[in-house]
């Protein structure tokens, strides 16, 4: 008697070990698939985000030609907000990234998923990249006039 109360406890304690086990993988589950989601979203945003920075860098070059400082002060501030709003997303991109990472070493992931959440972190970078020699351009064409002005200074300045 005293044997089968004991195995019926240690049945009813495995028992709820496996429910809280099942809750916790469920929990995981739903954590992976929120990360996933994040990830859709932060891809989209990226996208967006690369896609303003390639016209800012347009902008830039076109801008170069024509300088006016106050013109290029507005198109300097507007390609610093994208610049903002792009690393944003990529601050967001790199947390659900390793969030995937992270589902998947508790093995609650499909590794193509983190393989294409790496891939999209990758393309983030590189359109980082472009962004910030975007802004060196427009930063070049910014202070260019202002470099030519002065040597011009300079030269009539030595030669009178």
């Amino acid at each position: 008697m005293v044997e089968r109360e004991a195995l019926e406890g240690a049945l009813e304690t495995a028992r709820s070990d496996a429910r809280t086990a099942a809750e916790a993988v469920e929990a995981a589950r739903g954590e992976a698939d929120a990360a996933e989601a994040k990830r859709g979203e932060a891809e989209a945003a990226l996208a967006e985000a690369q896609k303003a920075a390639q016209e800012a860098a347009k902008e830039a070059e076109a801008a170069a030609d024509k300088i006016d400082i106050e013109e290029n002060r507005d198109l300097l501030n507007s390609l610093a907000r994208r610049l903002r709003r792009m690393r944003q997303t990529n601050k967001e991109l790199r947390g659900s990234n390793q969030q995937l990472r992270d589902a998947m070493k508790a093995g609650l992931s499909d590794a193509a998923l983190v393989n294409q959440a790496l891939e999209a972190e990758v393309q983030s970078l590189q359109g980082l990249r472009e962004a910030d020699l975007a802004e060196m351009n427009a930063i070049n064409a910014a202070l260019r006039p202002l470099l030519v002005q002065s040597a011009t200074d300079k030269t009539a300045e030595g030669g009178a």
